[in-house]
């Protein structure tokens, strides 16, 4: 009978943690809440609750900005709330949508050994400004952690790359070009 090698059992062990992870569908109490979830976000948009926009960015990120800023939490989401306020203040957001069905989600562990339950969900929306209107494409990154889904938009390297210094596992990730088109 051959002995089990420890050495090559550790490294398969390794291994499969190291792997990435795959994309699976949302449990139904998942989908629940994610819907619930998204639709407050986007009411908060579509009303222009800055406070409320600012409380669905991640923890982590806020965290993040306030010690890059020398600040502490509290204070960010403050500041931030009214710089989004002021950002927002003249623009009128409608026919808001997001799809969430069918949402393949994929279940991440950062370094502290936290789960992060996230996925990607396109958007749509029409924006006013003065005498201008978009209709505006792009995808923002849903993320769980515990019981609470936070969401943020993923533009751009330098956003990316910002989120993922929160969330390592994001670094290679692949996101939809956003697309903004006039609305006559």
């Amino acid at each position: 009978m051959r002995r089990l090698d420890l050495s090559a059992l550790a490294a398969v062990f390794f291994l499969a943690l190291a792997a990435p992870t795959q994309a699976r569908d949302l449990t139904a109490p998942e989908a629940k809440a994610l819907n619930t979830a998204v639709k407050s976000y986007l009411a908060a948009i579509e009303s222009g609750d800055a406070s409320a926009i600012v409380k669905a960015i991640p923890p982590r990120i806020i965290q993040l900005f306030a010690t890059q800023s020398g600040t502490d939490a509290a204070t960010l989401e403050t500041t931030l709330a009214q710089q989004t306020k002021a950002m927002i203040g003249g623009s009128r957001f409608s026919d808001l949508a997001a799809q969430t069905k069918d949402s393949d989600v994929t279940d991440s562990k950062l370094p502290d050994g936290t789960v992060v339950t996230w996925a990607v969900i396109p958007t749509e929306f029409t924006v006013a400004q003065a005498d201008a209107k978009t209709r505006n494409r792009q995808s923002m990154l849903a993320l769980r952690e515990g019981d609470t889904w936070y969401f943020i938009r993923t533009e751009g390297a330098a956003q990316q790359q910002m989120v993922s210094l929160a969330y390592p596992f994001l670094a290679e990730a692949k996101f939809p070009v956003a697309q903004s088109e006039p609305v006559k």
